[in-house]
């Protein structure tokens, strides 16, 4: 095994521990203190940042001695990106609309937390694609094919979820943890159809958006 796939190696197993020690001990202890609920949602997201995005632009930058933005493919076919993005938001969206139309008035429109749309919408795809998309994703590409590289970087996006599922008891962890999959391959292919993360990103938010909100 050559140096760069251990690197590699090495650093999604610290990136594994560090995040399911804050999943499981940091964010329930801030939970449990006098703070309120925004407050807990920010240093939610701060710390999300710190674990997933921070190291990986040092990682590239000092490491792989690379330009973080160009390698992740930020600044490239943005327009292409986001319009691609937009557009298969756009129908999950209206798939999702007309799904909940008949659910019933019980299940049709949502009104959520607003930490949870900072969270799940402005910040996910921003500090999720990244990682999983822009960086674990092209660092498979090269050991492997895309069509192997896409599952496991899927199924990689479907454990990070997990921490979060067990701690908060989640009984469905084998069909919400496939439904993390399919999606992470649809994310997968639209990057690579796009050459532009930005597509990724766009989809990402409006997904998490259709679903908090219909």
């Amino acid at each position: 095994m050559d140096s760069d796939k251990k690197r590699f190696i090495l650093y999604l197993a610290v990136f594994f521990v560090v995040w399911t020690v804050r999943t499981v001990l940091l964010m329930p202890y801030v939970a449990k203190t006098c703070l309120g609920p925004l407050a807990v949602e920010g240093i939610r997201n701060l710390t999300k940042i710190a674990i997933w995005l921070v190291p990986l632009y040092l990682y590239l930058k000092f490491s792989e001695h690379r330009r973080p933005f160009s390698y992740l493919k930020l600044d490239d076919c943005i327009l292409r990106g986001v319009g691609f993005g937009m557009a298969a938001g756009t129908a999950f969206f209206v798939f999702r609309f007309m799904a909940g139309i008949f659910s019933g008035p019980d299940q049709f429109l949502k009104t959520p937390f607003i930490g949870h749309i900072v969270g799940g919408v402005v910040f996910a795809g921003i500090i999720e694609e990244p990682f999983f998309r822009g960086f674990v994703l092209q660092k498979l590409e090269g050991f492997t094919s895309f069509r192997k590289a896409n599952f496991t970087a899927s199924l990689l996006f479907a454990l990070a979820h997990m921490p979060s599922w067990l701690y908060h008891g989640d009984h469905n962890i084998f069909t919400d943890g496939l439904k993390v999959l399919v999606f992470g391959l649809f994310l997968g292919w639209l990057f690579k159809r796009t050459g532009s993360l930005w597509s990724a990103i766009v989809f990402h938010s409006t997904y998490n958006l259709a679903t908090l909100v219909v």
